[in-house]
């Protein structure tokens, strides 16, 4: 299936000839060996791993710096270790940052050993030279044609090829230096029951020389310090081709943060029923479809919204014991927090008035000492109920749409500023106001508009009124001129007369600012509204959803 091994005069190999389609073959093999993994516990390896082959790296720098400080012949590999030894360090940090405990327990494994490190570990050593960018997704996309990734696994999946990279550079130093390893090499590390995978690989496909191993390592760590990951999720990842089928249309449009919160949503709920991530993926996009539009229309509704309770039954999902806490603890929010700090409070004078008892102090002096302990007491009590909430219950993030390409036409938005005009100082504070909003938001589907009224008078007109009306126009005018064109005039003003309010004794606009916002809105639904003056292109107005 693969091309042969050409071999060193020491019986080491020199180079790969493996092409991309004899590793997408290899993933292909390998799916049919690693389809029964399942998620369970195992060894975590990682943090052991990570010292050992820290300390090995170490040892090799100062062994290269020492023969060059002897003027003693060092091999090219000891210039790419040297000049890249950071390289090194960051991919070390970032492998101990990025794969905690708890997270690598949920991998799915094989004879203890994770597959998503299997893959990596093959890929890493079986891709010739270096890593490339293009091998990485065509390779996981071959090994799940027949053996479908979980979402923990294509995150875990860099993580995992830094570590490969690592331990090949391991290998390739043990080869040219007098320094020998207190730890096996992760190819005779791996379970029994992967030894037909990577025993094909082995013996049908060549390996760098010894010396191409340390700079091939280097490679792959700059390679993976460069790729976009995000990317390459999205590229990859089952689930997530599924969820772009939202029946809503708004799954694609969401910003990364909120699809990942989805797909936490679903890793949850996989753990905690019969059903795999893509089964779950396909429920939703089923339960979707059989709602009308709106809100139920979109998957999220039955993930992280109230229909997340029709997606637990039909999935015969059975909430953690944590889970159940967590949603108790939403359910009774104000009494649980209230009383908290209440029993704490009362704990806490309880203490001070034991303390004055045993003291030996008076009644009049425990009595004091009891009131004077309450405020201090209660401030102590309400910071540390909120420490406690705060590390019990994460903050539930509110699903975002991306943005960050421009507003599509269908989110056109007006961005308002409600005011009084008083005196014409205030008319160009609120124009320079709102120029300094458009400054910041040139977007060609954002609007941005001054509702006015005149301030509370005796009267419904006054002599100036006039006068801070026409300021106001003529600024916009300007600021349409010199920020406008031809088919967009950003800038806008709208403009109410004072009625008169029996409540307040006075002529004034209606309902003040919740007014403006009621009558704009109503505007923008061909309603009728009270601004007397409209200034601005109106047709904008027709296709706006937001203010």
């Amino acid at each position: 299936m693969l091309d042969t091994m050409t071999v060193g005069a020491q019986g080491q190999p020199l180079r790969s000839v493996a092409a991309r389609d004899q590793l997408e073959e290899l993933a292909v093999d390998l799916a049919s060996i690693f389809s029964e993994a399942t998620p369970r516990r195992g060894k975590f390896f990682i943090p052991q791993r990570l010292r050992a082959l820290g300390r090995y790296m170490q040892a090799a720098r100062r062994h290269f710096e020492g023969a060059i400080e002897t003027k003693t012949v060092v091999p090219q590999a000891a210039e790419w270790l040297l000049d890249n030894y950071y390289v090194i360090e960051q991919a070390l940090r970032q492998i101990e940052e990025n794969l905690p405990a708890q997270y690598y327990q949920r991998l799915p494994k094989t004879d203890g050993q994770a597959r998503i490190w299997a893959l990596a570990l093959t890929l890493v050593r079986y891709s010739g030279n270096r890593l490339e960018a293009s091998q990485l997704a065509s390779f996981i996309q071959a090994h799940q044609k027949n053996c479908p990734l979980t979402t923990g696994e294509l995150w875990a999946f860099p993580v995992m090829l830094r570590l490969a990279s690592l331990e090949l550079i391991a290998d390739g130093l043990e080869l040219i230096i007098p320094l020998k390893r207190d730890f096996q090499p992760a190819f005779c590390d791996l379970p029994e029951g992967n030894a037909q995978a990577f025993g094909l690989a082995r013996s049908a496909l060549a390996l760098p020389a010894e010396e191409s191993f340390v700079a091939a390592g280097i490679l792959s760590l700059r390679l993976l310090a460069t790729q976009n990951w995000k990317t390459f999720f999205d590229t990859t990842s089952p689930v997530e081709k599924i969820l772009r089928q939202d029946p809503a249309q708004a799954y694609e449009g969401m910003d990364s943060v909120t699809r990942s919160s989805y797909h936490s949503a679903i890793e949850e709920l996989a753990q905690n029923c019969p059903f795999s991530e893509i089964q779950i993926a396909h429920t939703l996009i089923e339960l979707a479809r059989e709602t009308d539009r709106g809100k139920t229309n979109h998957v999220g509704y039955f993930l992280i919204d109230e229909g997340r309770q029709q997606l637990e039954a039909r999935l015969s999902f059975r909430a953690p014991l944590a889970l159940r806490v967590r949603r108790w603890l939403y359910r009774h929010a104000e009494p649980v927090y209230l009383g908290s700090i209440a029993a704490l409070t009362l704990l806490l004078i309880s203490i001070a008035f034991a303390y004055a008892s045993i003291a030996g102090a008076s009644t009049g002096a425990i009595l004091i000492a009891t009131v004077l302990s309450a405020l201090p007491v209660s401030s102590l009590a309400v910071g540390l109920v909120n420490w406690l909430i705060v590390r019990i219950l994460p903050p539930r993030v509110l699903p975002k749409l991306d943005f960050k390409a421009g507003v599509p036409a269908e989110y056109r938005t007006m961005i308002v500023i409600p005011a009084l005009l008083r005196n014409e100082s205030e008319v160009t504070a609120l124009l320079g106001q709102l120029e300094l909003h458009y400054l910041g938001n040139e977007d060609s589907n954002f609007g941005f508009a001054l509702l006015t009224d005149f301030a509370d008078a005796s009267q419904k007109t006054l002599p100036e009124d006039e006068r801070l009306v026409e300021a106001a126009l003529a600024g916009i005018n300007r600021l349409n001129a010199r920020y406008g064109q031809k088919m967009r005039r950003p800038f806008y003003l709208f403009h109410r007369e004072r009625k008169w309010n029996p409540r307040e004794n006075c002529w004034m606009g209606w309902e003040r600012k919740r007014g403006k916002l009621t009558e704009f809105n109503a505007l923008l639904r061909d309603e009728k509204a009270g601004f007397v003056v409209q200034e601005g292109d109106l047709d904008f107005l027709r296709g706006a959803r937001f203010v």
